[in-house]
């Protein structure tokens, strides 16, 4: 997994390219939550460029959210690949996490 992170309009953006597993879950955790804990007040994880996202993945992005929820932060992910979503509508995690289906939409929303 690699992540690539940039400012636009006062929101942080991380682009993750790769996949979500067990073995860059961690990572992907430290990362996004840490900038959250560390003053980030909107944030934006960007899935389109992603191949693959797991049960860890998932474990990591309620993480994210419970990071964000008690920091007062806004959390919202752009995920437009069907595969991908799907993971996050069978698990019901659609229910709980903001998803959008690009980053326009997502940028209108934080």
């Amino acid at each position: 997994m690699d992540l690539k992170v940039r400012e636009q309009d006062g929101v942080r953006i991380f682009e993750v390219m790769g996949e979500v597993t067990a073995l860059t879950a961690d990572e992907l955790k430290r990362t996004i939550g840490g900038s959250i804990s560390g003053g980030s007040k909107k944030v934006i994880v960007d899935l389109d460029s992603a191949d693959q996202v797991d049960s860890a993945g998932l474990t990591a992005f309620i993480s994210i959210f419970k990071t964000a929820r008690s920091e007062n932060a806004r959390f919202v992910i752009v995920c437009g690949k069907f595969a991908i979503r799907q993971v996050f509508d069978l698990t019901r995690l659609d229910k709980v996490l903001e998803i959008y289906p690009n980053l326009e939409e997502a940028m209108a929303q934080v």
